[in-house]
């Protein structure tokens, strides 16, 4: 941007991009709160991808 005397003039526009994963959860950590033996709670997640890139995933289950 050129200023002068009052007047502004765009003398050029840079812009950019960059290839790549951004991938995100929703929460930072998952609270379950108290959970009475023998029972189970349940929470759900996003997982989100920001990014240029496609992405697979691939989610086990494991048990405690």
């Amino acid at each position: 941007m050129l200023d002068y005397e009052g007047l502004s003039q765009t003398l050029f526009v840079i812009t950019g991009s960059a290839l790549g994963m951004d991938v995100s959860l929703d929460y930072r950590t998952i609270p379950f709160g108290l959970v009475v033996p023998r029972n189970s709670v349940e929470r759900s997640v996003t997982l989100h991808n920001a990014g240029d890139i496609g992405t697979r995933y691939h989610l086990t289950h494991c048990q405690i």
